[in-house]
């Protein structure tokens, strides 16, 4: 984490870092990774400083150049992203800082969308699709995994349907996308079943017999 960034999350999460070190030097061992914020530093000051006054952004995106409404910065597995609305299409989006170059904080203002800070309660990872209507999927965890869910769940809108007899757990949460819940399917099979909606089921079937014959061929 590089030092004098300044930005907010930067500085707190530097204090913390310092503070744990200073504490417990040769205790503290972590595999925890944040994106050095040193290469997208002024993306990020320019972001946070559009999202605290309430003003668009107009930045280059992958040959692009795009019009955008700031609500937050977000952090899918260590990386930032900027999440907000794409003003010439009206339509919530995420994008990845590393890819913005050539970024302005102009000076239209805009009216914070409060459904759009409450689909943020539905993402769990980098495929969040904030547009999309939500829905709700049915999991099965295995015994052998089902204490991690209790210790971290899977998102926000997590919930434990049933408790089984053998330890195993009945969940259910909401996701925007399918591509969201197989990112987390494939981290946790064979011990965790997509038991509804069923092409959900299906798509998970296929890429769990896809992964098994691929293994056979490898042994």
């Amino acid at each position: 984490m590089a030092y004098n960034v300044g930005c907010i999350f930067a500085n707190q999460a530097d204090k913390l870092l310092n503070q744990l070190d200073k504490q417990s030097h040769h205790a503290l061992s972590t595999h925890l990774y944040l994106q050095d914020p040193t290469p997208i530093l002024d993306s990020l000051q320019a972001c946070e400083q559009a999202i605290e006054h309430g003003y668009e952004l107009r930045f280059l995106h992958k040959q692009h150049w795009r019009c955008v409404q700031p609500y937050r910065l977000v952090n899918f597995d260590g990386y930032w992203y900027l999440y907000g609305s794409d003003s010439e299409k009206s339509r919530l989006k995420t994008w990845y800082l590393a890819d913005i170059t050539k970024i302005t904080v102009t000076q239209l203002a805009f009216e914070l969308d409060n459904h759009a800070i409450q689909q943020l309660d539905y993402e769990m990872n980098v495929w969040f699709e904030p547009s999309s209507t939500p829905f709700i999927v049915t999991l099965r965890a295995d015994a052998s995994i089902a204490h991690y869910f209790q210790r971290r769940p899977l998102s926000r809108t997590q919930q434990i349907l049933t408790t089984h007899d053998d330890g195993g757990l009945t969940l259910q949460i909401t996701a925007t996308s399918e591509q969201e819940v197989l990112h987390e399917f494939k981290k946790w099979m064979p011990n965790l079943h997509i038991v509804a909606p069923a092409e959900l089921k299906k798509r998970s079937l296929q890429l769990a017999h896809i992964f098994m014959l691929h293994s056979s061929l490898q042994e």
